[in-house]
């Protein structure tokens, strides 16, 4: 495995000595998320591991940044919590946080999870791979190359649901939804509890004004995540609607 390039963000100085213990020396600490995006601006990052105990929701204005920019397609994101915040990893996942560790944790936990992770994404035989390079082409808006990474990484594992969502978002943008609504139903088969195509079949339902079905897959999506402030108003909107 290549030398990794490692930002922590956070007022913990025992999560760089773990890191340091587990064998990694390019190490970049911060306190602040906007020191984060300075230093990203100069240096190649590899991986970032952002303390939600002291950043709270600051580690995920971070995350929507570097998400949204092509240049950290393969950036691994970590987030640090306290055990008692447990019931934010549904939140966290559809926001798009990579991997949500409990602290304390031990240098060797922090390891695995690196190692593990980072060579699925470099390795392209693997569905991780096309996935990202599928998200790269995707904020690129080259929708055809994205479709095709993302049905590779598919025939490479279809129980990886999240490449199902790539392609409804593209079916979508093309309007044709009826693709888009089966392959969002085969997502869920696969896995009921991915939040992200039942939030997206709730879109597709209200854009067709079947506020029925629209109702049902927010509200699906609402008991895994209760958090998300869009949903949860299209939510009292379709009630409004139905009353009227």
């Amino acid at each position: 495995m290549p030398e990794l390039d490692i930002l922590v963000i956070s007022e913990d100085v025992s999560i760089k000595n773990l890191l340091k213990i587990a064998g990694f020396s390019t190490i970049y600490e911060v306190n602040m998320v906007e020191e984060a995006l300075e230093l990203i601006k100069k240096v190649k990052i590899d991986i970032i591991i952002c303390d939600y105990r002291f950043l709270n929701d600051k580690c995920l204005v971070l995350l929507k940044k570097v998400k949204n920019s092509p240049e950290f397609t393969f950036l691994f994101y970590i987030i640090l919590i306290d055990p008692s915040k447990k019931d934010l990893i549904p939140y966290f996942a559809e926001f798009g946080v990579d991997k949500v560790l409990e602290v304390p944790l031990s240098s060797e936990i922090l390891r695995e999870t690196i190692v593990d992770e980072f060579n699925r994404r470099i390795d392209k035989n693997s569905p991780e791979f096309h996935y990202l390079i599928g998200k790269r082409y995707l904020l690129l808006n080259e929708y055809e190359l994205a479709l095709k990474e993302f049905n590779t990484a598919i025939k490479l594992n279809k129980d990886f649901v999240k490449p199902y969502a790539e392609i409804a978002k593209i079916l979508i943008k093309n309007e044709k939804f009826r693709e888009a609504e089966d392959i969002l139903k085969k997502a869920l088969e696969i896995n009921p509890l991915f939040i992200e195509a039942n939030h997206l079949l709730g879109e597709l339902y209200l854009s067709e004004k079947k506020y029925d079905l629209a109702l049902d897959f927010f509200k699906k999506a609402f008991k895994l995540n209760s958090r998300n402030e869009n949903r949860n108003l299209k939510i009292v909107e379709i009630c409004i609607i139905k009353n009227m």
